[in-house]
């Protein structure tokens, strides 16, 4: 059991107040470099989405004070505004991100991402053991190279040697 010093550690209360002006919207499948954000009581933005919509605020700001418009500045930059709740959902996705499980998240993520492209990657080039049908492949290489691409046309043509193989069978 926890002491109660444990429990009110600083790393306890830095956490508490994760979430409280925003948070990941999907905690299991994110991208890691433009998350979406769930902004409480405003909704849900993609963080450069957010970054441009406080770069924007920002300048009408800028705008406001070179008119003269102090009022107008107050009011967009009171701690209840919406500028100040866009900049503090994006510092709370920030912290959130730092926190070890979701670190660990982001490299296994990132890990199956590099995985998936390579899979991707690898054309399976096995012929079917038929001479016939190696021959085949040999003279309609090129056609379907020239049709369909590099990959795809290697992946046709094995795909479609291999279904007549079955076929023959």
């Amino acid at each position: 059991m926890k002491t109660f010093k444990e429990l009110i550690s600083e790393e306890n209360l830095q956490e508490a107040f994760f979430g409280e002006f925003g948070e990941l919207a999907d905690k299991k499948r994110f991208d890691s470099r433009n998350p979406e954000i769930n902004v409480k009581g405003v909704g849900k933005y993609k963080l450069e989405d957010l970054k441009r919509k406080i770069h924007a605020k920002l300048t009408e700001v800028l705008r406001y004070s070179d008119d003269g418009d102090y009022d107008a500045v107050s009011e967009m930059i009171n701690q209840k505004g919406i500028l100040v709740h866009f900049i503090n959902a994006i510092l709370d996705v920030e912290r959130e991100l730092q926190t070890p499980n979701m670190k660990r998240k982001v490299t296994v993520m990132k890990k199956e991402a590099a995985e998936k492209e390579l899979r991707k990657n690898i054309i399976n080039e096995v012929a079917p053991p038929d001479a016939e049908i190696e021959d085949f492949i040999n003279q309609n290489k090129n056609r379907f190279v020239k049709q369909y691409g590099k990959e795809k046309g290697i992946q046709v043509l094995y795909s479609l040697a291999w279904k007549r193989f079955n076929e023959k069978k």
